[in-house]
């Protein structure tokens, strides 16, 4: 028997109706077997195409009869149907990864590209983890709970302590991992903003100290493409700007 599932989402409501199903095979019952049988030996001696003329309407009723039961019979005999269960009262999350082989770049193993992922009742805090790519999930159970979960290495950012911002580019993102890298407490006193070609850097206040490290820090991580654009000494609108 095949195992399915079946979901139905009311987008008004936001209702969601999970079912499972499985596909039956139908078997004759051990009487109907014989019944078929019974019906294919009276039946023979009038073939597909008897003509009708030199029967009786007696005769032709109850051939019409044994003709029509005959082909029920034989219908349910290589017939398969599927039951559906609804079970939503059962479910509290759902998880489903479909994915599509022409753009996954080769991103994916082989396995994944040809089996979706469903899986129910995944716990919170792996569906927070997962969808911050947090998570590997490997050997997963079509319609089950993970087999394996594995935490990724952090990125050097969250070692450090930087968490990036999904609200910001990737540029944006390392950037201020740089920032933070030379002193932690330095957004208090650079402000950053995403320009249409560049990352802005603005200090706010006197950067003492922390100028040099902070300077030499983008200039080696994007070269020529960090600058310091200033006037000159006293110049309350000198920034950064990152290519």
């Amino acid at each position: 028997m095949s195992r399915l599932v079946r979901i139905t989402v009311d987008l008004d409501s936001s209702v969601v109706i999970v079912e499972h199903g499985e596909i039956r095979q139908l078997h004759l019952t051990r009487e109907e077997k014989a019944e078929l049988k019974n019906l294919r030996e009276q039946l023979e001696p009038y073939g597909d195409f008897t003509s009708f003329k030199e029967l009786s309407e007696e005769e032709i009723e109850s051939i019409t009869t044994m003709k029509k039961r005959r082909g029920e019979l034989e219908q349910k005999e290589g017939r398969t149907e599927i039951d559906f269960i609804p079970v939503t009262n059962e479910i509290s999350s759902i998880v489903m990864i479909v994915p599509c082989p022409q753009s996954t770049g080769g991103l994916v193993s082989t396995e994944l590209e040809r089996n979706p992922i469903y899986v129910e009742n995944m716990p919170q805090e792996w569906i927070d983890k997962l969808f911050s790519q947090q998570l590997i999930i490997e050997n997963l159970n079509i319609g089950g709970i993970p087999a394996v979960v594995q935490e990724t290495q952090k990125s050097e950012a969250q070692k450090e302590g930087y968490a990036p911002n999904p609200e910001f580019s990737k540029k944006h993102n390392r950037v201020r991992e740089i920032m933070h890298k030379v002193n932690p407490e330095i957004f208090k006193v650079v402000a950053t903003s995403e320009e249409v070609d560049f990352i802005f850097l603005k200090p706010t206040k006197w950067l003492g100290d922390l100028w040099k490290p902070l300077d030499d820090a983008l200039k080696t991580a994007f070269g020529e493409g960090a600058a310091w654009i200033s006037q000159g000494q006293g110049d309350k609108e000198a920034h950064w700007e990152v290519l």
